[in-house]
């Protein structure tokens, strides 16, 4: 059996290289678990909207409601706005309000004008943001 001779610089040398090498797979381990754990996948919310004339006295108005749920399940304790917009004009908020158990929330409106509304979900801890279809309201008469 033949032995190889290295100076002393040539193993520290080699051992140097081979802590390298372990310590970045090391390293390279833990930041993609690090990497994983930082960014959790949120869950999907779907975010449903219709209206109801009301009457108030002798004013009439519109009942806006809505229902916010992830995977069936309605989501009580969110804040939900409600966005409106007239002709020519960009969405803008209109109101905010919690959705309460089962995921309900509602909104009270006496359009003077043709508007359109929309109920938005920005996102919160797990939960995905949605936003509902829209409506058009168009004032009452009477």
């Amino acid at each position: 059996m033949r032995a190889s001779r290295l100076s002393p610089l040539a193993r520290i040398g080699a051992a140097a290289t081979v802590t390298a090498v372990a310590v970045g797979g090391v390293m390279a381990t833990a930041t993609a678990a690090g990497a994983a754990t930082s960014h959790p996948k949120r869950l999907v919310t779907t975010l449903h909207i219709r209206n109801k004339v009301i009457a108030q006295g002798h004013h009439h108005a519109d009942m806006i409601s809505g229902v916010l749920k992830s995977h069936r399940t309605g989501l009580a304790g969110e804040t939900v706005y409600l966005e409106s917009r007239t002709a020519g004009k960009k969405f803008a908020v209109a109101g905010q309000g919690t959705t309460a158990a089962g995921g309900t929330v509602s909104f009270a409106v006496a359009p003077a004008k043709k508007t359109q509304y929309e109920l938005v979900f920005k996102g919160a801890g797990k939960y995905r943001r949605s936003h509902s279809g829209v409506i058009t309201l168009r004032p009452l008469k009477g």
